[in-house]
């Protein structure tokens, strides 16, 4: 394993509107207020104290609806964890390029080092400095799961954490939100638009960190690792069945989200895309189908992180030839009823096609029994070496 220690600082999950391991008390997330800081005394013991911050802080969240289906983490394994870490408080505590971290964890030996003494601090910084030992004891369980941060890339590092926090103090706020404005008779529209809210801050998480644009979430590895799971499908199914609430309250939730729990899975109709394209999504995995009047037919695999779903595109000739083939990544409405995004055309090695728009808008609407697909000619470039192409666009 590494040496090298892995921190917490003040800049925390670098979510543009919050600081999520910020010191002081993080009492609104955008407009959302947080609920339930941890208030009570801590414990005498620093272990003690230590574990009650992490406590509070990953348990926030079980009295709404949506704790049934999302984690923050496998306490128990977070326990197990923390208990095998050697637990230090030193105030004059500097990470390796001279910065002051909150907190730091170090693989040899196995010892998280606070810069403030767990037992010691008010009430209202209890529940950023839960996300902070939250923070490192994650580190310790990839440390114990082989992960070697070793090779100096502090992106690499800092994956799976930065995604996990977003999430957790981002995106979770807005369903908490959404969840009290609904039980107040919200409108479904004002519903939409917290939902739309959440959908966004899961997009940032997945695709906008420095960390995620280069190390895109692995969502498997994080439910194996640390028990951690937060799956806007799986959420959208919780609220449009009875089984998180029950009661005419809830009808305009149920409503807002009928269309979108059906995920990715229907036929999409469009006009600068593979209008008649068929997805069927299973978890967090998608494929398609689309299939031309002269036999040419093109597959689709993708994966699906919150709202958006990427992958790739093949487009064959009758016959199976590989003819040429799209990177894309398009985002779900917060109805579910349409989609955008890109698409990138390239060739069967990878390229892009010389000419072809680099990349191209990819807008889609679910076919709902009333729509059909519109027809449109493609020209390869000339000198490309191609045939003309026809097909449903």
């Amino acid at each position: 394993m590494g040496s090298r220690g892995r921190v917490a600082t003040g800049r925390g999950a670098q979510c543009g509107v919050l600081g999520a391991l910020a010191l002081s008390v993080l009492v609104v997330f955008g407009t959302v207020a947080l609920p339930g800081s941890v208030a009570s005394a801590a414990p005498k013991t620093l272990r003690g104290a230590t574990y009650s911050l992490m406590q509070g802080f990953m348990s926030r969240w079980d009295n709404d609806g949506f704790a049934k289906v999302t984690d923050l983490g496998a306490l128990a394994k977070y326990r197990a964890r923390l208990a095998g870490c050697t637990i230090r408080v030193d105030p004059a505590l500097r990470s390796a390029d001279g910065s002051t971290p909150n907190a730091q964890y170090g693989p040899e030996p196995d010892v998280i080092t606070f810069s403030k003494d767990p037992r010691t601090l008010p009430a209202s910084a209890r529940n950023a400095w839960g996300q902070t030992v939250w923070h490192e004891v994650t580190h310790a369980l990839e440390e114990s799961n082989g992960d070697d941060p070793s090779n100096g890339d502090k992106l690499y590092q800092e994956r799976n954490i930065e995604y996990m926090g977003c999430v957790a103090t981002e995106a979770l706020p807005w369903l908490d939100q959404l969840e009290r404005k609904a039980k107040a008779g919200g409108s479904v529209k004002q519903l939409h638009d917290i939902w739309q809210k959440y959908l966004d801050a899961m997009n940032y998480a997945a695709t906008k960190l420095p960390e995620t644009q280069k190390y895109p979430p692995d969502l498997a590895l994080m439910q194996k690792w640390f028990g951690f799971s937060v799956d806007t499908q799986t959420i959208t199914r919780l609220y449009v069945s009875n089984k998180a609430f029950s009661g005419p309250v809830w009808k305009n939730l149920r409503t807002m989200l009928a269309q979108f729990e059906l995920g990715w899975t229907g036929v999409w109709l469009g006009y600068d895309g593979f209008s008649g394209i068929r997805f069927t999504q299973t978890g967090g995995s998608v494929s398609g189908r689309w299939d031309a009047p002269d036999g040419a037919f093109a597959t689709l695999k993708g994966t699906v992180v919150g709202s958006t779903l990427s992958g790739d595109l093949a487009h064959h000739l009758a016959g199976g030839t590989l003819w040429f083939g799209y990177t894309f990544s398009i985002t779900l409405a917060a109805d579910g009823a349409s989609f955008s995004g890109q698409k990138t055309c390239v060739t069967e090695n990878g390229e892009p096609i010389p000419g072809d728009p680099h990349p191209q808008q990819w807008d889609a609407r679910r076919d709902n029994g009333t729509g059909a697909p519109s027809t449109s000619v493609r020209r390869e470039p000339s000198g490309s070496g191609r045939r003309l192409l026809v097909a449903q666009f």
